[in-house]
């Protein structure tokens, strides 16, 4: 059966725009030693086409052939139908890695944080959008609440870099747009998957803190890097007691 991607993957890029010239150029830096490149979840080739044109081979991983299919339009060759949590990749195979807007999408991510670390021997890179206020985050919690949390990492790289400080951050820009409540409602409301009654609550709660009143938002877009060994040995612990910490080090 196709998926939520597969169906709408025509549309993800005039949705989602191409990626900024200024984030390229900061992943640029963050991969000038590296050739070999891996785009995680990197569905219509938004940052690896891009990536390609200045010179990096760029291996484009999704579950997603619609839109797989919609990079291979744009002439990128190297794409692979496979899964973030198990990754159809050798160890160290690639010199960089890249993945922006997955961890929120994927159940066992602590696995696929694992697998970003075994298949990469030099940096693992993120593009990293910051909103506050952030709706989403109001939103999972109100659902946490009501005792169906959604059973993903909520804030995606975003509470991956509270759990694992990155060893490189670089602003890009930071904007304070004016925006409809509404607008950032549909962000999110269209993908939930919690039973009727609990989002229909979940979404209360947030129309009832913001109302539907424009909202300014602090909007910061970084990218951020971690060495591969640190995500390699970021170990889960046992349900119910509490985060995943990175793995002790013998001195």
């Amino acid at each position: 059966m196709p998926s939520g991607f597969d169906r709408e993957a025509h549309l993800y890029d005039g949705r989602r725009g191409p990626a900024a010239r200024k984030e390229i150029e900061a992943l640029l830096r963050v991969f000038e030693k590296g050739t070999r490149l891996l785009d995680a979840g990197g569905g219509t080739g938004r940052f690896a086409l891009p990536l390609t044109e200045a010179g990096k081979t760029v291996t484009v991983l999704d579950r997603s052939r619609g839109m797989l299919a919609q990079a291979r339009a744009k002439g990128l060759p190297l794409l692979v139908l496979g899964d973030a949590g198990q990754m159809p990749f050798r160890d160290g195979e690639f010199e960089g890695s890249l993945f922006v807007l997955l961890l929120h999408l994927v159940e066992d991510w602590v696995r696929a944080v694992h697998e970003l670390g075994r298949v990469t021997e030099g940096p693992v890179a993120a593009v990293v959008t910051r909103r506050e206020p952030d709706l989403r985050e109001v939103y999972c919690r109100s659902r946490s609440e009501l005792g169906h949390p959604t059973g993903r990492l909520d804030g995606g790289v975003l509470h991956l870099m509270d759990l694992l400080p990155p060893s490189h951050v670089e602003v890009i820009s930071r904007v304070r747009p004016t925006v409809e409540a509404g607008d950032l409602f549909e962000r999110f409301e269209p993908s939930a998957s919690a039973p009727p009654g609990i989002h229909a609550e979940a979404s209360r709660r947030v129309r009832e803190r913001f109302g539907t009143t424009t909202v300014e938002v602090v909007e910061t877009v970084s990218v951020v890097s971690w060495r591969s060994g640190a995500l390699r040995d970021l170990v889960p612990v046992e349900p119910g007691s509490g985060p995943p910490s990175p793995k002790p080090r013998s001195s």
